[in-house]
This record gives structure tokens, sequence and C-alpha cells, in this order.
């Protein structure tokens, strides 16, 4: 009988290697200026998991759109002053997935209450977490 375990980590190696991504995984790195867009609309929910990228669900004209934000560790050095119900203006660029549908990267939000804004990319589009460390 074949052992199926040396061929299951040689695959596997090979996948990581090639740094395979499944075909529903989201490359929220990847930013299109040309796709970029501006919209209000009212934090409905703040979605922090335990690991990952910080969304919030944001509510425009009675429809709710996920806007992807950035690392945990990133958003809590952040601080942001952002609560359920607070008015946004989301400047990002549309992203579709066949399985969440239409979602945002966020380069910016400005908090229409504090008037507040938190930057989420540079100048180029480019990740402002990048090169960083968490700081305790």
């Amino acid at each position: 009988m074949i052992k199926p375990w040396p061929f299951l980590f040689y695959i596997t190696t090979l996948l990581l290697i090639l740094n395979f991504k499944p075909s529903w995984a989201l490359n929220l790195e990847d930013y299109n200026p040309h796709t970029e867009i501006p919209f209000k609309g009212k934090v409905q929910e703040i979605l922090l998991p335990e690991r990952g990228m910080v969304s919030l669900i944001i509510l425009k004209e009675e429809r709710a759109y996920q806007v992807f934000l950035c690392p945990k560790w990133f958003y809590l050095q952040l601080k942001p002053n952002l609560k359920i119900g607070d008015p946004v203006e989301v400047v990002g660029t549309k992203i579709y997935s066949k399985k969440r549908g239409v979602l945002f990267s966020a380069k910016k939000i400005k908090n229409l209450s504090t008037q507040e804004e938190f930057i989420f990319r540079d100048l180029h589009c480019h990740p402002c977490w990048k090169g960083k460390t968490f700081k305790k």
C-alpha cells in the first residue's frame, strides 16, 4: 500500500514555495487607483478578527458594503475613533469577489462626526503598514 503523506508533504511544500493562493482568497495588497471612488455612509459594524484584516460594514443608501482597512495590529496602533453609527467618507478601490460580491479596500476614511482622517495607503497607494512592526 502506498503511503499518502510523502505525496501530500511534497505538494504542500511546492504550493508554499510557489506562494499559492486559493481562488477565493482576496489580494488586498494590490490597490488599483484607476478604480478608486469616494462614497459616504454610516458605520454599521466593525469587524476585528483575531488575525487578518480589519473591516467595516458601511451602510450606504440601504445597502451594506464591506470595507477592508488594514491588519488588526496596525488598526490598534492607529486607535481610530470610529463607532457604530458614525457617518464616514471612504476613499477606496472596488474589488469584486464571486463569494462576497462588491468589496472595498480603503485608502483613507474620514469620520464626519469628528473630522478625523485615517490613512491606510500612502500617495503611491502602498499599504502604510508595510515595513512596520507591532508596538506595544
